[in-house]
């Protein structure tokens, strides 16, 4: 192999290293909206989601998953 074939191929290596990143990236951004849109469609069961505050969901979400009910909930889901 060339030196130039070598160079190709170390390009051609990053350029999949980088597209591989990008699509991690990008299924993780779409993962957070859509897991924020279910978020805000469970709070509307009890509140204006706009009215709070990042602190104030953050608050009501740990306090939610951490409830021993939703801790034996999800051992029973096997996860």
């Amino acid at each position: 192999m060339t030196e130039l074939e070598e160079l190709q191929a170390k390009h051609r290596e990053e350029a999949a290293r980088k597209r591989a990143k990008l699509k991690e990236r990008k299924a993780r951004a779409h993962r957070l909206i859509e897991r924020g849109a279910i978020l805000e469609a469970a709070l509307k069961e009890a509140v204006d989601p706009s009215t709070l505050s990042n602190e104030e969901v953050e608050q009501i979400v740990y306090f939610a998953i951490l409830s021993p009910a939703t801790i034996d909930y999800i051992s029973e889901l096997g996860l």
